[in-house]
């Protein structure tokens, strides 16, 4: 299973479609930084996702960070007796080429990719 999706057409707020033109998850664009948060957790429980954007007109060049929220255990979850079971972590991997962002999401997370 993959997504991909564009950012709609004379949209300036940061709307997002995906592949079939439903709305998605939005950006959040800062100056020159743009906050992509995207989540997986309703794809596979167990699979990796694939993901493409087409980011148009941003004129984004390159990721300065992908960071994600997931665990290899789908109950792991941070409690008293242990607060730093499940915690933020950097991504590689991903990239932004000719336009469009590829990345990899690891099943049940919610990412945050960082764009300039």
């Amino acid at each position: 299973m993959s997504t991909s999706g564009e950012f709609a057409e004379g949209d300036e707020g940061g709307r997002f479609q995906d592949a079939s033109g439903s709305p998605a998850d939005t950006i959040d664009a800062h100056a020159s930084r743009i906050y992509l948060p995207v989540r997986s957790h309703e794809r596979h429980p167990t699979a990796p996702l694939p993901l493409e954007v087409a980011l148009g007109r941003l004129g984004v060049t390159r990721v300065t960070g992908h960071g994600a929220l997931a665990d290899a255990d789908p109950d792991a979850r941070n409690t008293l007796t242990e607060p730093g079971r499940v915690v933020p972590h950097e991504v590689t991997g991903t990239a932004v080429a000719d336009g469009t962002l590829s990345a990899t999401l690891e099943p049940l997370s919610w990412n945050v990719i960082r764009l300039a």
